[in-house]
């Protein structure tokens, strides 16, 4: 997050406030896919339409 930060202050700096913004709302747009994907996997596992990912199986 601090890199991302860094760098978000550094396009800001480079080449305008409006590139700094835009990095930071890619980032957001990332972390909000990642999120939804973890979602839906999760509801599809629960519907039983998707199978759950490898578990280790302690003996």
């Amino acid at each position: 997050m601090a890199l991302t930060t860094l760098e978000s202050i550094a396009m800001a700096a480079l080449f305008g406030l409006p590139a700094g913004l835009w990095s930071l709302v890619n980032l957001a747009a990332i972390q909000i896919g990642y999120l939804g994907g973890v979602c839906v996997r999760g509801l599809l596992e629960k519907a039983g339409l998707a199978e759950s990912g490898t578990r280790v199986h302690h003996t």
